[in-house]
């Protein structure tokens, strides 16, 4: 008898574990999928003949965003499917391969032919939230509608700048540049201007090439090749021209950068200092004839040459930018000056600052060329 009823036992307890079994929920697998395209007319519906995005990175969250559930790529012709529980929610994840492309318009249309990724500023996006029922077991509207960045198949770029103090670039881009790809020979092939953001492109076939940047209201940098780091300088000269470059077919050329500044004027008056205190008095007069040359800091460039006019007054041409800028008098040798007294000339400059550079500049008396007994001062005002 003690072993019937344990055998009854035993058995109520497996019919009570099988009926539990049977009742607990189980999630069922659901077929996701399906479509990433180029949508070429940028209207957030799917076109017959927009290609499919190869490569492209589509994932399943859970709705708050921190747990995978399912992942896979897009094959040659932007087609997708994996496969998550149902019963859930989710949202779909999509990870472009080219970091220049974007999403197209979400949701303009019937879910089977619209985007359903949110647009924004990156390649990578996601949907809305996606509720699964318990017992679903397909979902094929899931899709990715995107806008191809049109640069990125260019193999030649890149950036229109002002340059910083060292020549090199910094936060200032210039747009409206216009650009021209020329071959060897000076031919130009192509012509594309500088966007917004200062960067331009093009693409071009294996070959030999050389590049004209110009702009209507800033003239090319004197500063090329600053540096030891190509893609932060300038590479134009100061006729807005790059030297000869070579693309092959894995060629890349996205470090052609050009510099531009924009010309700042300097002045202003030469007068006989006639108390020769080195300030200006009422009744000096003004010094016509006076050469002056504007040259850079090193004394290796000279920018700019002119005279004072009738009045004393003058105007030198500085190229723009940072780069420190020092004016000088020159001394014509017909005053007969003495070795000692052209000395005496070079420690009567002072320090002056234009615009926040630093200026070499004459405030002291020094000789007048058409009278060597008589003396003048300069005055740097703009």
């Amino acid at each position: 008898m003690g072993s019937s009823w344990m055998t009854k036992r035993l058995r109520l307890l497996i019919l009570l574990l099988s009926c539990t079994f049977l009742a607990s929920p189980v999630n069922a697998a659901v077929e996701v999928g399906n479509f990433v395209w180029e949508d070429l007319d940028k209207d957030g519906i799917q076109d017959s003949g927009e290609p499919g995005v190869r490569g492209a990175t589509v994932q399943l969250w859970n709705s708050a965003v921190t747990l995978l559930a399912g992942s896979a790529v897009t094959d040659a012709a932007g087609r997708y499917q994996m496969t998550v529980p149902d019963n859930a929610q989710y949202r779909m994840r999509v990870i472009l391969p080219y970091a220049g492309d974007r999403f197209t318009l979400a949701n303009v249309g019937s879910d089977s032919t619209d985007s359903d990724i949110v647009p924004g500023s990156t390649n990578i996006g996601l949907s809305g939230v996606y509720t699964f029922a318990a017992g679903r077991t397909t979902a094929q509207t899931l899709d990715a509608g995107v806008i191809s960045d049109p640069m990125k198949d260019h193999n030649i770029g890149d950036y229109v700048f002002k340059p910083e103090v060292n020549g090199l670039q910094g936060s200032w881009s210039v747009n409206n540049a216009t650009v021209e790809l020329m071959n060897a020979a000076g031919t130009v092939l192509q012509t594309t201007t500088s966007n917004v953001d200062g960067h331009y492109s093009f693409k071009a076939p294996p070959g030999t090439y050389r590049m004209r940047f110009t702009h209507s209201l800033y003239r090319p940098s004197p500063w090329k090749d600053q540096g030891s780091d190509d893609t932060v300088d300038s590479d134009i000269d100061e006729d807005g021209y790059t030297d000869l470059f070579t693309v092959t077919g894995s060629t890349v050329r996205k470090d052609i950068d050009a510099g531009f500044v924009q010309d700042l004027l300097i002045g202003n008056f030469v007068w006989e200092d006639l108390d020769r205190d080195g300030v200006q008095d009422l009744g000096e007069p003004g010094l016509e004839g006076i050469p002056l040359e504007l040259w850079n800091a090193t004394r290796t460039r000279r920018f700019d040459t002119t005279t004072s006019g009738p009045d004393g007054e003058y105007r030198l041409i500085a190229p723009g930018g940072d780069p420190p800028l020092p004016r000088r008098h020159v001394q014509p040798e017909e005053c007969g000056d003495t070795d000692r007294e052209r000395q005496r000339h070079q420690s009567q400059r002072g320090q002056c600052r234009l615009h926040g550079h630093p200026l070499l500049c004459y405030q002291r008396p020094l000789r007048h060329p058409s009278g060597c007994g008589r003396h003048f001062g300069s005055d740097e005002g703009p």
